[in-house]
């Protein structure tokens, strides 16, 4: 049955790809044609028809199927490759910025007193970010910790506005 697949898609290419458009604009999917068209060959590969002259159908019912249904395998792939590429932007736009903060905290550094220079090397190169983790970093109670870590962060804000003038 695979090799009457074949010969039928392969002598009909141009019409079931053109089908394949005309579905994917009427249903307004971002698949592309060749993709539908392509999972539709697959289908009917894996479950052939008991008739030959049933291969159309069944290729123009999967396209159907797919392009109408929310739950349907092609559009699960298309919004994940969607989410995928959106994660994609904003992890390069986060690195932009981290990269930018970077330079930004190498600078803010050699403004701060030499206290405040330690304090600020274990919050962001040692990543004790929390109150308790800086106590017992620095083996002092916990609202000295507090205080220390609000300090730094306030004059690290005061910094970077005076520098980007970016209010936060």
């Amino acid at each position: 049955m695979k090799t009457k697949i074949d010969k039928f898609v392969n002598l009909n290419y141009e019409k079931l790809l053109n089908i394949a458009r005309k579905k994917v604009l009427y249903f307004k999917r971002p698949t592309s044609a060749e993709a539908i068209l392509n999972d539709a060959y697959i289908y009917v590969v894996k479950n052939p028809p008991e008739d030959s002259k049933d291969i159309p159908r069944y290729m123009v019912n999967y396209m159907n199927l797919e392009l109408r249904f929310t739950k349907s395998y092609t559009t699960r792939r298309d919004r994940l490759t969607s989410m995928e590429s959106n994660l994609i932007k904003s992890t390069t736009e986060i690195d932009i910025d981290s990269i930018d903060l970077r330079n930004h905290f190498v600078e803010f550094r050699k403004t701060l007193p030499r206290v405040y220079q330690i304090i600020w090397d274990v919050y962001t190169v040692k990543g004790k970010r929390t109150i308790s983790e800086l106590s017992n970093h620095f083996n002092i109670n916990m609202s000295s910790a507090y205080q220390y870590r609000t300090k730094v962060l306030h004059k690290f804000k005061e910094y970077y506005e005076n520098q980007t003038g970016v209010q936060g």
